[in-house]
């Protein structure tokens, strides 16, 4: 906990307040007013009194009360306050170096470097832009599709709402990422119980290049479920298709020694309880691991 086991204790030796402030400031108008909207609400749910005029332990107890809420609401809002607080801690290098992260790229072995390449500038015309076919999205479903409908010879035009970002120019500062790559600066949250984190990426790429590149096929069950419920005959037949597109886009499985401590204790868990589990697919190619 912050404060405890070595880490810094919040405000008192690391700033959080100041860098989310600096934080909210880059998101959209409409973001920052549901925010505003949001913390005021968080504010007053303690009532009669004011969260922010209770005691650190009240508050960290009142914040414990709510995550177990039967109330969906009181729930997200706790959510939504520790996501605003990690933001502004977790980016500290003084918390980085006692966690022990480290951004770093390496590829596997004998494997040559990623290449480095743009994607051009693109200037519309005046009077428009004609194609075949537009593609909204630009992520590992999009792609796939306007470079299938391209080499089939069709004229393709993909939209994607956020920038290309070169891997080398990645920001290393979530202050900075998170506004630039993410929907909504990272703060979508998908409503249950508990409300759950859905980070959606908002670049050239899509979501696939916020979230480690994950890939996987739908289940059997799933495409069974296409073919018996909805009517798609074909559904249990795309074993080819799945192939060609993992070959196109360099899925591989992530090997179990180049996972982060917190992937390895989750697979220690998952085989404590008999559960399945393993490495995730990813379509990274050769690079085996983003940081550390």
């Amino acid at each position: 906990m912050p404060g405890r086991h070595g880490l810094p204790a919040p405000e008192a030796q690391v700033p959080v307040a100041a860098p989310v402030g600096e934080f909210l400031a880059k998101l959209p108008p409409r973001t920052v007013n549901l925010l505003k909207w949001a913390l005021r609400v968080f504010e007053l749910t303690p009532f009669p009194w004011r969260f922010s005029r209770l005691e650190i332990e009240a508050r960290s107890d009142y914040l414990a009360k709510m995550e177990t809420s039967r109330i969906g609401i009181y729930r997200e809002l706790a959510l939504l306050a520790k996501l605003l607080a990690m933001i502004g801690y977790a980016r500290d290098e003084r918390v980085s170096d006692v966690v022990g992260v480290r951004t770093a790229c390496a590829v596997s072995e004998g494997s040559p470097a990623p290449r480095v390449e743009g994607i051009g500038e693109i200037v519309p015309r005046g009077d428009g832009e004609e194609c075949d076919v537009a593609i909204v999205g630009s992520g590992a479903g999009g792609a796939v599709a306007a470079a299938v409908l391209a080499e089939a010879g069709l004229d393709v035009l993909v939209l994607e709402s956020g920038p290309y970002v070169n891997h080398r120019d990645y920001p290393t500062d979530p202050l900075e990422g998170l506004p630039m790559m993410y929907r909504d600066g990272g703060l979508t949250i998908a409503q249950g119980r508990p409300a759950i984190p859905v980070p959606v990426g908002r670049t050239v790429g899509g979501t696939t290049v916020i979230n480690s590149g994950t890939c996987f096929r739908a289940p059997d069950e799933v495409l069974r479920q296409w073919r018996d419920e909805a009517g798609v005959p074909w559904a249990t037949d795309l074993a080819p298709d799945f192939a060609s597109a993992e070959e196109m886009l360099q899925v591989r499985r992530l090997d179990i020694e180049t996972l982060g401590r917190n992937g390895q204790l989750c697979a220690e868990g998952a085989e404590a309880l008999g559960a399945s589990g393993g490495p995730i697919s990813r379509n990274a190619g050769a690079c085996v691991q983003c940081s550390s």
